[in-house]
């Protein structure tokens, strides 16, 4: 049964009118595939969900492995996927296992022959064919590499610490360039000429943006809130995001909010609108045919904890609780039929329209990161990259 709450009497900016002022702008371009579902949380607050099977350090890193890899780490080399038997997933049997051995996976995202990878524990990115096949070391020794994505000559990566970066290397092999510094950038999305990136710290999350294919320009803030930003997409004019409030006492997980600002000129703070409100602690975040999909975590208010949540993008209704009762929802992915996503050893999809969820993977190893195709749904886990058809 779809269950809708009350809105709250928080005043927000009408959209009508950010619409107005953003469709002027010339970026009309689609985001590329499956970037908008590089969703990863790690919280430098309240610590990361997704790796409650082992400590977390406070840039969401996993500490409960025995260090990171170096160049020559077994990623460098193509693994059993080619050159021996198939390897099966226990808790997948329809899944193609694109990649294992990792170390601490994090980020994901698919192009029309590729699947982009990060290892945050390994400090590599990497890539393999999306029908498997011999992985490709794209860049190793770097510190907490989380988000990814990627355009037909570059891949472009963020190095999640304090002074982190945007980084940009050429395809396939090149050396690694710094976009952009900044601290704890997150997950990041190439749109037209642009690569937009979004922060997560203790002080301040930002939306920014970089010309992609400069060096030494400097990036150009979109959006700010407080305490950080989760997740983020960018649709033509405008980029929505999901963002954390400053929690009411330390220790406490905070409530949060989703956001949609211009994606081509700043807005200012108290001119941001708020297509949902009050949401305990939202982490990944997907927007398709019209709605914006998300997960909420163990944040305030705590009568909606762990749920997978939606509200079409005009934030004129209340939003709908599509899945209640999860363990650790964390990654989104959406397309025009259903919304995906990871919940800590299990997989799931469930139509826009509600209903019963379908569990597509179980016995996962802290499930992260999910991004889909037109065909296939491909996510990352602690230790494994995998894909498998559609429902």
């Amino acid at each position: 049964m779809i269950e809708l709450r009350p809105r709250s009497s928080r005043s927000t900016t009408p959209l009508a009118v950010l619409v107005l002022a953003a469709c002027c702008g010339d970026d009309g371009s689609s985001p590329a595939t499956g970037s908008t579902s590089t969703t990863a949380a790690a919280s430098t607050t309240t610590g990361d969900p997704s790796t409650s099977t082992g400590p977390a350090s406070s840039s969401g890193a996993d500490t409960s492995s025995s260090g990171p890899a170096d160049s020559t780490s077994s990623s460098t080399t193509s693994d059993d996927t080619t050159t021996g038997p198939v390897i099966e997933d226990p808790g997948c049997p329809e899944c193609t296992v694109l990649a294992v051995d990792l170390m601490g996976g994090r980020g994901i995202f698919v192009d029309a022959d590729w699947v982009y990878f990060t290892d945050q524990s390994g400090g590599t990115v990497e890539r393999v064919a999306k029908g498997g096949g011999a992985r490709e070391l794209l860049q190793a020794n770097q510190p907490q590499p989380y988000g990814v994505t990627a355009t037909s000559d570059h891949v472009f990566w963020t190095t999640f610490i304090e002074g982190g970066s945007v980084m940009r290397s050429n395809l396939p092999v090149g050396p690694p360039i710094a976009l952009s510094a900044d601290d704890y950038p997150r997950m990041l999305q190439t749109v037209g000429d642009y690569v937009y990136w979004c922060t997560f710290d203790n002080v301040e999350g930002r939306v920014r943006r970089v010309p992609a294919a400069g060096i030494g320009q400097p990036p150009q803030t979109l959006a700010s809130v407080g305490s950080g930003i989760a997740d983020l997409e960018v649709v033509g004019p405008l980029v929505y995001f999901s963002g954390h409030e400053p929690p009411v006492m330390p220790g406490l997980a905070p409530e949060g909010n989703i956001y949609v600002a211009a994606s081509d000129t700043p807005t200012d703070p108290a001119d941001l609108v708020q297509i949902a409100v009050e949401q305990a602690q939202p982490w990944g975040l997907a927007v398709a045919n019209g709605t914006a999909f998300w997960v909420n975590s163990e944040g305030n208010p705590n009568d909606q904890p762990r749920r997978v949540m939606s509200v079409p993008v005009d934030g004129l209704v209340n939003p709908t609780e599509l899945a209640l009762d999860q363990v650790s929802p964390w990654g989104v992915a959406a397309d025009d039929q259903y919304v995906y996503w990871t919940d800590f050893t299990e997989v799931k999809a469930l139509l826009h329209a509600g209903g019963e969820p379908l569990l597509l993977a179980v016995q996962q190893n802290t499930a992260r990161s999910i991004v889909v195709d037109e065909d296939q749904v491909y996510w990352i886990t602690r230790d494994r990259v995998l894909a498998r058809p559609k429902p």
